[in-house]
C-alpha cells in the first residue's frame, strides 16, 4: 500500500488506530502540545479570534470550529476570553470517542456538536476554524527517486516485516525535477480538506487559522516521522501504536487557495504570540497567582524561546480569512493568512 493509505490505517483504523483508541497528550502519553503547556498559549488564540471579529462587521453569532482538539483544552482556553464578548457556537471535528469523552470534561457545561467531518458544519453563520497540529497528521504520498524517475512510496511485506518498497512509476507533470532529491511528499488529501473549508469561507465569511510545523517553497524533504513516549522511533515500528506526523507544505495549500482569498506569510509562534499580547497577560497571571508565578513564567519561555518551541510546539502558524478591513500586517501577523 502507498504510504498515505498507510498513515490513514495507523491513526484512524476504528479499532486500531493510534488516534481512534487513546488519549496520547501529555507527560503520560506520547507527545505535549503548546496548549497542554500553558493557558496562555489558547488564550492568544481568542485574542486574534475577538479581534477578527471586530473587523468582521457583524453582531451575529459565529460557528466556531477546531479541528482535532485533542484534549479540548485549546478550545477551553479561547473560550474564556471569547465567550465574554462574542455569541459562538462550538463545533469540533474529532473521529476518536476517546477524545471526546475527555473534551467534555475539559470544556465544561458549554453546549459542544461534535462532527466526523467538516461536511455537517451549519451553513448559516460566518466561520472561524482553528487547527493545532491537525495538518501534520493528514496522509501523505511519497514519490521516491529511482534512477531519476519518480515511483511511489509503499509499505509491504519484506521476509514478513513491513518494509519500504518501491511502487508503481509517477507521470504526474507537477512532480519537481528528481534530480533535485530523493524523496518528495506531497498530500492530495491535506490540500482537499484545506479547499473544502475555503469553499465555505467563501460563501459565509470568517477566517481559518491552521497551527503547524510546516515549511515554505523550496524546503520539501522526507520529514515523515512516529513518536512513542516523546521519543522518535521507526515509522514502521509498533504499527497503530505511534503518532505519525510529516511537515505541513504551507505552498500547497497557498496554491489550493481560491484566487479571491488573500494570503499572508508565515510568521514564528513567538511573533505571533507576542503580538497578541502574551507578555501583557503572562505578568498579569503571575501578579494574580504568586504562588504559581515560576510555573507560568516556565510555560511561557516554553512557548515563546526559540530554543525551547522547536522540541515541543508548532514553529509556524498558517492563517486564512474573508473580510475586508482585517489589517493583517497592521498587527505585524504576516502569517500565510488569507483574505477575500
Amino acid at each position: 500500500m502507498d504510504v498515505a493509505t498507510f498513515m490513514d490505517y495507523c491513526l484512524t483504523h476504528p479499532e486500531h488506530g493510534y488516534y481512534t483508541t487513546r488519549d496520547p497528550f501529555g507527560v503520560t502519553g506520547d507527545f505535549v502540545t503548546a496548549p497542554e503547556i500553558s493557558q496562555l498559549f489558547g488564550e492568544m488564540i481568542g485574542v486574534y479570534i475577538r479581534n477578527f471579529y471586530e473587523h468582521l462587521g457583524t453582531s451575529a453569532h459565529i460557528h466556531l470550529v477546531e479541528c482535532g482538539a485533542g484534549r479540548g483544552t485549546m478550545m477551553r482556553d479561547i473560550l474564556r476570553v471569547v465567550t465574554p464578548h462574542i455569541n459562538v457556537s462550538i463545533h469540533i471535528i474529532e473521529v476518536s470517542k476517546t477524545l471526546r469523552e475527555i473534551q467534555k470534561q475539559t470544556i465544561g457545561p458549554d453546549d459542544i456538536s461534535w462532527h466526523d467531518s467538516f461536511e455537517t458544519i451549519p451553513h448559516d453563520a460566518p466561520l472561524i476554524v482553528v487547527g493545532n497540529e491537525f495538518l501534520d497528521a493528514i496522509p501523505i504520498h511519497q514519490a521516491v527517486n529511482v534512477n531519476d524517475r519518480w515511483f511511489e512510496h509503499c509499505v509491504g511485506l519484506v521476509n514478513d516485516e513491513l518494509s519500504f518498497v518501491q511502487g508503481a512509476p509517477l507521470m504526474a507533470t507537477n512532480l519537481p525535477d528528481p534530480h533535485e532529491r530523493k524523496i518528495y511528499e506531497f498530500s492530495p488529501h491535506r490540500e482537499t480538506v484545506h479547499r473544502d473549508i475555503c469553499a465555505r469561507i467563501q460563501s459565509q465569511k470568517g477566517l481559518i487559522l491552521w497551527i503547524d510545523y510546516g515549511f515554505e517553497h523550496g524546503e520539501n524533504k522526507a520529514s515523515l516521522q512516529a513518536i512513542k513516549a516523546h521519543k522518535h522511533v521507526d515509522v514502521l515500528h509498533d504499527v497503530g501504536q505511534c503518532d505519525l506526523t510529516s511537515l505541513v507544505d504551507f505552498e500547497s495549500l497557498v496554491n489550493a487557495t481560491p484566487k479571491d482569498l488573500e494570503v499572508s506569510d508565515i510568521i514564528r509562534q513567538s511573533d505571533f504570540l507576542k503580538i497578541c499580547g502574551i507578555d501583557v497577560r503572562c505578568e498579569s497571571l503571575r501578579y494574580k497567582n504568586p504562588k504559581d508565578s515560576e510555573i507560568i513564567l516556565s510555560g511561557y519561555h516554553r512557548l515563546v524561546d526559540p530554543d525551547q518551541i522547536s522540541k515541543v510546539t508548532p514553529a509556524s502558524f498558517w492563517s486564512h480569512k474573508q473580510s475586508r478591513g482585517f489589517g493583517m500586517k497592521k498587527l505585524g501577523f504576516a502569517a500565510l493568512a488569507a483574505v477575500a
